[in-house]
């Protein structure tokens, strides 16, 4: 259901009458989008059995569907879809002016999503595509990487704006399953924390860096 222009939050209460479900992908809505307190709804009733979620550039969504959604709802997650959510001039069909209250994913929330998982025996992600959510950074990678680093095999964070050169090198030490990797605009990448990347992470196939000027 990726690119439905039309959906909104009166369908999913339709969609939570799937108990089956094992991939749910309502990414890049059209207008407007969906809203913390139906996707939760959601959830609860389809997220036991899911193992892929992309709810990506739904940008009025926030911490809240992390917290109270997927870490409480959706044990089974592997394939972790999440791209260009941060925006807070996120203006809502009955808003006059733009919503002034903050939406999006920070950094504080997706470390806790992780850490949650870790707490209650999550296996780990094999994919995770988190690129555009600008507010995200060291914390947050670091706290995955302690979740999935056995698992790994996709990353993508382009454009997350506040992540260490540490942080970033880490990939090399800890994720040994890494096959794709995008660091594309992660501008603290350094020279010696690419070299640690691809040192350490035998089996990548691709790695893209566009926009990093400082290293190479």
């Amino acid at each position: 259901m990726s690119q439905f222009g039309l959906i909104c939050d009166e369908w999913l209460p339709h969609l939570a009458k799937l108990k089956n479900l094992v991939s749910l992908d309502v990414s890049s809505p059209g207008q407007f989008s969906l809203h913390d307190d139906t996707v939760i709804a959601l959830l609860q009733e389809i997220g036991p059995g899911l193992e892929t979620l992309n709810v990506s550039k739904h940008t009025a969504l926030t911490d809240r569907v992390l917290l109270e959604g997927v870490a409480k709802y959706c044990p089974r997650i592997r394939h972790l879809v999440l791209h260009n959510m941060p925006d807070y001039a996120f203006k809502r069909q009955e808003d006059e002016q733009p919503d002034s209250d903050p939406k999006g994913i920070s950094d504080e929330g997706m470390t806790r999503l992780f850490k949650t998982w870790k707490a209650n025996g999550h296996k780990g992600l094999v994919s995770v595509d988190l690129h555009g959510n600008y507010m995200c950074g060291t914390a947050a990678l670091e706290a995955l990487i302690e979740h999935s680093a056995p698992t790994l095999e996709y990353l993508n964070i382009s454009g997350w704006g506040q992540v260490s050169h540490g942080a970033l090198g880490s990939l090399g030490a800890e994720c040994k399953k890494l096959r794709t990797l995008d660091l594309g605009w992660c501008r603290d990448l350094t020279d010696y924390g690419m070299r640690d990347i691809l040192n350490g992470c035998d089996e990548l196939k691709l790695v893209t860096v566009w926009g990093k000027s400082f290293c190479f």
